[in-house]
């Protein structure tokens, strides 16, 4: 989901700063792998990059009793995967770093440190193969956009994006791949999100940062500052549902809606996708790739098959 760093709220220790100390927001990842360390530019060596998030044990070091940022399938880092579990859903693994891709044994259950070091991650395009594209020239504001189906947008945009809207589609049903809604952004600077903005659909790309919550164009909280702490307890308070994916050089979590302890005891371990209590959820469906296959008819870029294999599970 992230070529570079990929964070919560600032840590120090378990502790966001800048959230009341009884607050612990964490994202969780459904349906697709964790990237952090690649690059927009295939001749450029991968960066050292962490994943880091806020996590704890409800009882004995494993799965079946971790809650807090997750992934449900592996997690790729070339620098330290810390406090953010891999293969979250199943609880009966045997071993609590599998599926955390890495080249070091520096795992310890106990500090939840996953391992890290990974040699190298895949490097990807900052911008669209094929020419259904909208580009644009300067700072950008997206407002609430609804895709009817068969819908596609795209746009690359050379410029900051303010998103202050949900982007959604009209329907969840469909009768052939060509009916699925696509929406693409493609941004070469950053990518600011509205603290009001509950679901994205579609495939967001930065060679910048990605903010999930912002109060503007070119803005950001900064929480060394007493007033920007208010802000964000009162603005980011709001779940942010992403089916689809993020990619950027840095995405920044901001969002604080829930709590690793949960509001009446801990959550349960492999919570699902839908739980109110995550800061931000990111869900890749198959959609995706199936409304890919319908922006290109040559041959050398259609699916033959999509199968999942060992060791994603």
């Amino acid at each position: 989901y992230a070529l570079g760093d990929c964070t919560e709220v600032s840590v120090d220790g378990d502790n966001p700063v800048g959230v009341i100390s009884s607050t612990q927001p964490y994202a969780r990842f459904y349906g697709n792998d964790v990237i952090a360390g690649g690059s927009f530019n295939c001749s450029v060596s991968s960066s050292v990059a962490n994943v880091t998030g806020i996590g704890q044990y409800t009882g004995a070091q494993n799965h079946s009793s971790y809650v807090g940022m997750a992934s449900e399938l592996a997690i790729f880092a070339t620098g330290q995967i810390n406090s953010v579990l891999p293969g979250s859903q199943i609880t009966t693994r045997s071993g609590i770093a599998e599926l955390a891709f890495a080249n070091t044994s520096n795992v310890n259950a106990g500090t939840r440190q996953f391992g890290g070091s990974f040699g190298a991650v895949p490097c990807v395009a900052d911008f669209p193969d094929d020419s259904n594209v909208t580009a644009q020239t300067g700072n950008q504001t997206i407002g609430t956009t609804t895709l009817n189906n068969s819908q596609r947008v795209a746009y690359s945009v050379t410029g900051d994006v303010f998103i202050n809207g949900n982007i959604t589609y009209a329907s969840t049903s469909w009768a052939n791949k060509d009916e699925i809604p696509l929406f693409r952004l493609y941004v070469d600077g950053n990518i600011y999100i509205s603290g009001s903005v509950s679901q994205l659909n579609g495939l967001y790309v930065a060679t910048g940062t990605i903010y999930t919550c912002a109060p503007g164009l070119g803005s950001t909280y900064n929480l060394d500052n007493d007033g920007d702490e208010i802000s964000v307890v009162n603005n980011c308070n709001n779940k942010l549902t992403v089916t689809g994916a993020f990619v950027a050089n840095n995405v920044e979590l901001l969002r604080i809606n829930g709590n690793v302890t949960g509001n009446g005891g801990p959550v349960a371990a492999g919570e699902l996708y839908d739980s109110a209590n995550i800061a931000e959820t990111f869900r890749f469906s198959p959609e995706m790739y199936l409304a890919m296959l319908s922006i290109s008819n040559s041959a050398d870029s259609r699916f033959d098959i999509l199968r999942a294999l060992p060791p994603s599970f």
